[in-house]
């Protein structure tokens, strides 16, 4: 009886997409007694190229919008041999550069397809992904071209998070609209045209892949730097010679590296040193944590550099509430100095949530000692290094 209300399952590989273009995806089917013989993707029929009674190779069709698909499976005979899923694939909306400083090239990623653009266009509906800067150490900085996803912050109910299927990465909660203007909200005030930009128990993130270092053929202390910034609506955005200078930027890098806030240093850093670091094919990612709940004045942040998967550094400013009410929050990333190139990564999930520290160990007892020597303690080491402004 247990066999039979068992219901099969679905897993595909990758769990997710752009949905500007076709792609090919593995589909792995568990509880069906025939190969599979048809895949449909949102209700659409998917190309099935190779195929056996656990898995199928198969192209994609392009859906032309964002969220999450029902995924169904048939083998022959499909009306006694089928399975479905809800949300079992993700439709990402791809995401390019914008703004970018006067020395910095942006084309298409050569893994999407597209071709290079000098001018700052790219190949088709490809958005840029690439940004290169062309001389020079400086006005390399480049920002994302909207703003960025809201996912659930690692460690926040990730286990009851639809978003976030135990075998699958996780997804996005949605990708918030531009900050609207007073005037398109009929009159009112900027903060009654927005949703809070971002609740507590969610957070930004994105990432980087560096693909090319420049030479060093100076003693340049010149290096990458990475983090937010806050845009106002309908504004033209002019990028400055060094991203750290922006009034309404939160980021993180230089050598030695710093912490700054709208154009201010907060503090040196340690943990992450972008210029000893990075090298051809490091990921850097940034993530942004609202930690306290409070709508009126400054509001306590915390902005953590990820590095191949590991948390290096963190950082907590406030942010000011006219950023959070007036403007849309996007990712900046300075391709300054020893960093000649970098390439942002489509649909990056933030990193999992750290292990929770060691439970502290007892002493022994004052007879377990006189009756001879107990086990020995575990050395407990630091939890590694992090930085925090307050």
């Amino acid at each position: 009886q247990q066999q039979q209300q068992q219901q099969p399952e679905i897993w595909m590989t990758p769990a997710c997409g752009s949905c500007d273009s076709s792609l090919e995806a593995e589909v792995r089917c568990s509880g069906l007694d025939g190969p599979i013989s048809d895949v449909f993707i949102g209700g659409r029929p998917a190309e099935v190229l190779t195929t056996t009674s656990r898995s199928a190779r198969v192209r994609l069709p392009a859906r032309g919008l964002e969220g999450l698909v029902h995924v169904e499976v048939r083998a022959l005979g499909w009306r006694q041999r089928m399975a479905s899923a809800e949300s079992a694939f993700w439709y990402y909306r791809p995401m390019g550069w914008g703004p970018r400083g006067l020395k910095v090239e942006l084309s298409s990623s050569a893994r999407s397809g597209g071709g290079g653009s000098g001018d700052g266009g790219s190949s088709g509906s490809t958005p840029p992904s690439v940004a290169r800067r062309t001389s020079g150490l400086l006005d390399g900085g480049v920002l994302t071209a909207e703003p960025l996803d809201l996912w659930p912050c690692p460690g926040h109910g990730d286990g009851a998070c639809p978003f976030a299927p135990s075998r699958e990465p996780r997804r996005p909660v949605s990708r918030p609209p531009p900050a609207l203007p007073a005037a398109a909200a009929g009159g009112v005030g900027a903060a009654a045209a927005l949703e809070e930009v971002l609740p507590v128990g969610q957070c930004h993130y994105f990432e980087v892949e560096v693909l090319e270092l420049a030479r060093r053929t100076t003693g340049t202390t010149r290096t990458l730097s990475i983090g937010f910034a806050w845009l106002p609506p309908a504004q033209r955005t002019s990028v400055p010679e060094m991203v750290s200078q922006m009034s309404r930027a939160f980021v993180v890098g230089g050598d030695l590296p710093r912490a700054h806030l709208g154009g201010r240093e907060l503090r040196k850093i340690t943990g992450w040193r972008p210029m000893l670091d990075t090298e051809v094919g490091s990921v850097v990612g940034v993530m942004l944590e609202r930690l306290e709940a409070k709508e009126d004045g400054p509001c306590l942040h915390r902005l953590t550099v990820v590095q191949n998967g590991a948390r290096r550094c963190s950082v907590e400013a406030e942010i000011p509430q006219a950023w959070r009410e007036a403007c849309s929050v996007h990712g900046v990333v300075d391709v300054c100095g020893t960093v000649q190139c970098v390439e942002l990564r489509q649909a990056a999930p933030p990193p999992a949530a750290p292990p929770p520290p060691p439970a502290p160990v007892e002493p022994p007892s004052a007879g377990a000692a006189l009756g001879g020597p107990g086990p020995a303690l575990p050395l407990l080491s630091a939890r590694g290094p992090r930085e925090e402004v307050r």
